[in-house]
């Protein structure tokens, strides 16, 4: 099995003998390149939510089903999908079911009409609600496919309570991505619901302008090889770490983002470490911090990541 590495890269190459050092450190994890033929991908568990309400009358809804027509052409028997719409109500369209015939999938999407207020919370939950299920799966990857403008006016509609809404599904297993369409795109949101949700956000005015990103995501999808990285951090005495990055924090760990081959995750830390550790110093070296990390494995990779242990000289 190829191996995923765990890294530590500080900004500086010693500590402060005197007096207290501010270390910037960059915490790197690699994943190895895929060999020889593409592994196979893991079967996709998409949930399609597509908001119906007026705002996306005419052409945005009419975008954003030939998108998602696009991305089932693109899926397998090995694949299951459903089909939510929504606008002050949610509703399913087409159940979570294996994708052996596409058409029929493409042919609930056709009657899909536009209709009144915008309950993107509703609409979002209802597919997250229909992977839970099997999100756990072995080697499956379940995914929210969010297609909207954002403009969210009915039922849930605090931003900061949707996206923590998104990450308690990512903890269970289920990612979000957003896809913005319309020149009345609530970035914020969508942003926000992607970030917490594990997933990408992107945008578009029409199916064209989004199609790279769907064959970007779909390639991405793809090519995991881990999913669930969580990022422990252990400080020695004297030294207080902080987080640049937004990463949830759940369990005593930090979600990064799913893994695919030949790539990286990384996250930025700020080390504050008192002049006091000098006296600790052994062999000349004074240990700052270890890192570790816990994954689980999509692919032909190691499911056991060495831990990194940073030590510098004064």
């Amino acid at each position: 099995m190829s191996a995923i590495e765990l890294t530590l890269h500080p900004l500086r190459a010693g500590l402060c003998a005197d007096r207290d050092t501010a270390l910037d450190v960059l915490v790197r994890v690699s994943s190895p390149e895929a060999s020889g033929a593409p592994p196979p991908r893991p079967p996709l568990h998409l949930a399609f939510v597509i908001d119906r309400s007026g705002s996306m009358a005419g052409r945005p809804l009419e975008e954003a089903k030939r998108c998602v027509a696009l991305m089932i052409d693109g899926l397998s028997p090995q694949d299951q999908a459903g089909l939510i719409v929504y606008d002050d109500q949610a509703q399913i369209v087409a159940p979570l079911t294996p994708v052996t015939n596409p058409g029929l999938l493409k042919a609930a999407l056709a009657q899909v009409r536009s209709g009144g207020r915008t309950a993107l919370h509703d609409g979002w939950a209802l597919g997250a609600e229909m992977l839970v299920p099997a999100a756990r799966s072995d080697g499956t990857v379940s995914r929210v496919m969010l297609l909207s403008d954002g403009q969210a006016n009915s039922g849930l509609t605090d931003t900061a309570r949707i996206a923590e809404d998104c990450a308690h599904r990512l903890a269970s297993g289920v990612s979000t991505s957003t896809y913005g369409l319309g020149v009345n795109f609530n970035e914020e949101l969508m942003s926000a619901m992607a970030a917490s949700g594990g997933g990408n956000a992107y945008y578009g005015e029409s199916a064209d302008d989004l199609m790279d990103p769907f064959r970007r995501e779909f390639d991405l999808l793809s090519a995991l090889c881990a999913r669930d990285l969580g990022l422990g951090l252990l400080a020695a005495g004297g030294v207080r770490v902080t987080l640049r990055n937004r990463y949830l924090l759940r369990d005593g760990r930090y979600r990064l983002p799913d893994l695919t081959y030949g790539a990286r995750a990384s996250a930025m830390l700020r080390l504050d470490v008192s002049a006091d550790l000098a006296a600790r110093a052994e062999g000349g070296l004074v240990h700052l911090l270890t890192a570790s990390l816990t994954l689980t494995p999509l692919g032909a990779v190691a499911p056991l990541v060495a831990p990194a242990h940073l030590k510098l000289p004064l």
